[in-house]
């Protein structure tokens, strides 16, 4: 669970406990102001986790942040709203707009949208369909065409 004042919350539903983690790292200073939106977990170890300074990851074992090098050059500062990962492509939700970043490949790209559309939720369902939610509309991605 994300919190306001750069923390975390991990909540360990096992035995009813909260532990409070400050999102700091290597590579960036501790920064009350870094308020985290969306986790997905990478690997066992590893949480993606989108912020308002871009995309971070969590190591649960060092228990330490850092920025997602691959990904840097396109969301560093960003802020990272949503994020969904699925075949080793990771979707997200920046600055209202809709992106796909491959993790095998490092490629990057942003959808493009119809005129004062702002992207603002993004989901998947039981039967595998991508939902994108925006201001004015609600529409299935297509991941095989890209569509």
């Amino acid at each position: 669970v994300g919190t306001d004042g750069g923390y975390i919350n991990l909540i360990n539903r096992d035995d009813d406990t909260i532990e409070r983690i400050p999102i700091k790292g290597d590579d960036f200073p501790e920064h009350e102001s870094i308020v985290p939106f969306a986790f997905e977990k990478l690997n066992p170890t590893t949480i993606l986790v989108g912020t308002s300074v871009g995309l971070l990851t969590y190591n649960k074992l060092t228990r330490r942040f850092a920025y997602h090098q691959p990904s840097l050059p396109y969301l560093k500062g960003k802020r990272v709203r949503h994020l969904l990962l699925r075949d080793n492509l990771l979707y997200g939700v920046v600055v209202g707009l809709m992106f796909k970043f491959d993790l095998i490949t490092h490629t990057f790209k942003i959808y493009p949208l119809p005129t004062r559309n702002n992207v603002s939720a993004l989901y998947i369902d039981k039967r595998e369909r991508f939902w994108v939610g925006s201001n004015s509309a609600v529409s299935i991605l297509n991941t095989e065409t890209d569509e």
